[in-house]
């Protein structure tokens, strides 16, 4: 069984200054860890221009048939009619399968006169809305925003990206029991409060999430730990389906990285480290498994 990573960037963004993704690791990270499909994004405040980030995601998936979907991302504060006819093209001409509503990195209010574009775009095309709800980002991202969505949007699958980010996860699971068109996706959340949003929601409601192809190491254990994703329905719904959760989360300040000696980096120096005697082993028993599997 393969691995179907629903949250994935590509390209730059002048938001978050120093995250970069390219086609060259993506497929990397897919081939690496049996990642049999990912679902790719443009950055917020994608650059040059995020229409030309829609281009590329859509050229990269002509490229990997099957193994690269695409979500658009915009900005409709400057023009609303623009974004609308963005998110339309991206669907009927380039294939895309949802869209973001990034409330950070656009400081976009999702239940303000601007974001509703999004989400009567979305319903219109019968794509659903992923919607950056997260510790950083309050209060645009914080999780009661959710709740009139749900309620204003009932047919809509609006999926909370990075199920609060840990300290905010329980509001989110939460309000997604009481609301049944809500999603999880589970990049920077914490490993139990995953658990625990599968058994409350069940696994049909939550999906994997890496957010960068230097998490994807994280849910790389296989196959007995592995975690499969199915697209539910003819547009995508990017529903997880968890066999059996991964048990080894990485420290939110560790991550492999290519080029150094053990293979992992520092996020705030992007110098070298050694992965914690933990994380190691287990590394080490998945190579001995691959090894005596192949």
């Amino acid at each position: 069984m393969g691995i179907v990573d629903s949250h994935h960037h590509l390209g730059q963004g002048c938001v978050f200054d120093g995250w970069t993704a390219t086609e060259e690791e993506i497929t990397a990270a897919q081939d690496r860890h049996d990642v049999v499909a990912s679902v790719i994004q443009p950055w917020p405040g994608a650059t040059p221009d995020p229409r030309k980030v829609h281009d590329a995601i859509a050229a990269f998936a002509r490229s990997r048939p099957g193994r690269i979907f695409g979500m658009a991302n915009v900005n409709p504060h400057y023009d609303q009619p623009g974004a609308a006819a963005e998110i339309r093209r991206c669907v009927k001409d380039l294939g895309f399968k949802a869209v973001k509503c990034h409330t950070i990195g656009h400081a976009l209010n999702p239940n303000g006169k601007d974001a509703q574009v999004i989400f009567e775009t979305a319903q219109e095309l019968g794509i659903p809305v992923m919607v950056h709800i997260a510790t950083f980002g309050i209060p645009l991202s914080a999780p009661g925003h959710l709740i009139p969505l749900a309620k204003r949007y009932p047919q809509l699958k609006i999926i909370a990206a990075h199920m609060g980010a840990a300290t905010l996860s329980g509001d989110v699971v939460w309000i997604a029991e009481d609301h049944p068109n809500i999603y999880l996706e589970t990049s920077w959340a914490m490993g139990p409060d995953i658990a625990w949003a599968v058994k409350t929601l069940g696994a049909q409601r939550v999906m994997l999430g890496t957010d960068h192809p230097m998490w994807t190491w994280c849910w790389a254990a296989r196959p007995s730990r592995s975690s499969v994703s199915t697209f539910s329905d003819a547009r995508g719904a990017f529903v997880l389906k968890i066999r059996a959760l991964p048990k080894v989360f990485v420290p939110f300040s560790m991550a492999p990285g290519g080029g150094s000696r053990y293979g992992w980096r520092n996020f705030a120096t992007r110098g070298p480290v050694r992965p914690p005697i933990r994380a190691r082993c287990v590394r080490n028993r998945l190579r001995r498994r691959r090894r005596r599997a192949s």
